[in-house]
């Protein structure tokens, strides 16, 4: 059963650090309310430069709202996990959980096939919020996985689930419109559906494609206004959707965007943005 709100989380064998014996992970959380955080990989760009981090940063202000545990789970070894605790500081302020055969990740509906880029299987990077009674509060994924929306959670509950699909009062012309939201941010996705529940298969592709580079992005829901639907293709002058802009410019739909990814096309076009690092130059 796929991870969410107001369901429980399923049972599986982790290990925790330091390297203890497997655990199940519903034990570690039983009787506690606890924060568990999933990240694609241990010392991948965006896990090492800002997810982990901000847990970090502000784990103290995270358990002043009752919150007994913070954790974080990657589909890695416990040794690779004990080196990249020790490289972050981690030191025990935040539990770090090895599901090295993606039991849990399996079980939650939430692993990420990373094989094209020789990755393997991987978690999507998500977060939620877990109950005494093991039950799941809050769920955010991708770009509403990082540590500000699992406070804005905290703070105000009744934000559950709100979502990071961009949404503004259509209340100018449309070209207008898109033209704010390609300008204003840094990756837009304008897609079918959300980036957690896509409506077409082309979607979900280039979804999975962002999430296995570590990439930020803003999505919107073409479905949810025809205007959009139909503005977005006059303004890129492209007849299908899904449509990724970068740093304002539009890169493509999901054929494109899929064979500029297999061809380190697009992954260069985003180092030269600043949007990812460039993987270190092999030695020796």
């Amino acid at each position: 059963m796929k991870l969410s709100r107001g369901n429980p989380i399923p049972s599986a064998r982790v290990r925790t650090l330091p390297l203890d014996a497997e655990v199940m992970i519903d034990d570690i959380f039983r009787g506690k309310r606890s924060v568990l955080f999933a990240v694609p990989g241990a010392f991948t760009p965006t896990c090492s430069e800002k997810h982990l981090p901000g847990f970090l940063e502000k784990v103290d202000e995270i358990k002043s709202f009752g919150v007994d545990v913070v954790a974080c789970l990657a589909v890695n070894d416990p040794f690779v996990l004990k080196a990249w605790s020790s490289n972050a500081g981690v030191e025990g302020r935040v539990m770090m959980i090895s599901d090295g055969n993606a039991e849990f990740t399996r079980a939650s509906g939430m692993e990420l096939d990373a094989s094209r880029a020789l990755m393997g299987l991987r978690a999507r990077r998500f977060a939620c919020v877990v109950n005494s009674d093991l039950e799941v509060e809050w769920l955010g994924e991708g770009d509403n996985s990082f540590v500000d929306s699992v406070l804005e959670y905290l703070k105000d509950p009744s934000k559950a689930d709100a979502p990071k699909t961009t949404r503004r009062e259509i209340n100018k012309p449309i070209k207008e419109v898109i033209d704010d939201i390609v300008r204003e941010h840094k990756v837009v996705l304008f897609m079918k559906g959300t980036p957690s529940t896509p409506q077409c298969g082309f979607s979900a592709s280039v979804v999975a494609i962002l999430r296995t580079l570590g990439l930020e992005f803003v999505s919107v829901d073409v479905l949810s206004s025809m205007a959009i639907r139909e503005g977005i293709k006059e303004f890129s002058d492209w007849p299908t959707i899904p449509q990724l802009y970068v740093s304002g410019e539009f890169v493509g739909g999901a054929d494109i965007v899929s064979e500029m990814f297999d061809k380190g096309e697009l992954q260069q076009l985003l180092i030269n943005q600043g949007l990812v690092e460039a993987e270190p130059a092999e030695t020796g």
